[in-house]
């Protein structure tokens, strides 16, 4: 059990920190951080495993791995989170990425991009834009 949340952490790490790693873009490239000194630091944090149909989740999907923005989800509610992602700023439209925001109620187009990460970059940078 504990060698498998050792495994969880150093790859949730590694996908932060380093270049190389297959999912770097969606990670450290968009700016989303490894904040644990230790794995004990790490384990103090989540606690352990509750079965191995969870998986580490970030609470705020922009937010780092951190103290107070770690829980264990089951793949299922992960999904959930997918499809709430998408209707939150960048939305697939043909072979593009469109960024929006909503703001009072109000759509505001911010464009059209190539990736979705250039597109989920474009919509935090507008969100703090307008969100002091």
């Amino acid at each position: 059990m504990l060698r498998e949340l050792y495994v969880i952490y150093k790859l949730a790490k590694r996908r932060c920190q380093k270049v190389d790693d297959k999912d770097f873009s969606r990670y450290g490239g968009r700016g989303i951080e490894f904040r644990f000194e230790s794995f004990s630091d790490f384990v103090s944090a989540t606690g352990y495993r509750p079965s191995k149909k969870h998986t580490l989740d970030r609470i705020n999907n922009n937010g780092h791995y951190e103290k107070g923005n770690l829980k264990w989800s089951t793949r299922r509610e992960q999904m959930g989170n997918i499809e709430r992602k998408n209707l939150r700023g960048c939305t697939p439209v043909g072979k593009k990425w469109q960024a929006q925001i909503e703001i009072e109620g109000k759509n505001i187009y911010i464009g059209l991009f190539d990736t979705e990460l250039e597109a989920s970059l474009a919509y935090m940078k507008k969100l703090e834009e307008i969100k002091p």
